[in-house]
């Protein structure tokens, strides 16, 4: 019984720490931390933003057309190079 409230205590003691060091952090920079999966996401649609206005317009589309060969599908005007027929 001893071992089980002693493993509790522990568990508390580092879940007080954690929260404690994590509230400092706010007070002090006065956001919240990003998670790296956040800040991950936060940094690619930054790089796509940056990217789409360096074009101006957006993204380029291509209207694409399908081999008669082996059904794959290539921009127009161009040859598949499949290989087939």
């Amino acid at each position: 019984m001893t071992k089980i409230l002693f493993t509790i205590l522990v568990v508390v003691v580092v879940w007080w720490m954690f929260k404690t060091i994590q509230r400092r952090h706010q007070q002090m920079t006065g956001t919240p931390r990003e998670s790296v999966s956040e800040r991950a996401a936060r940094s690619a649609r930054e790089a796509v933003r940056a990217t789409m206005e360096k074009r101006g317009n957006g993204p380029v589309v291509e209207d694409l057309e399908q081999c008669p060969k082996c059904g794959a599908y290539v921009p127009k005007g161009t040859e598949c190079g499949c290989g087939k027929g």
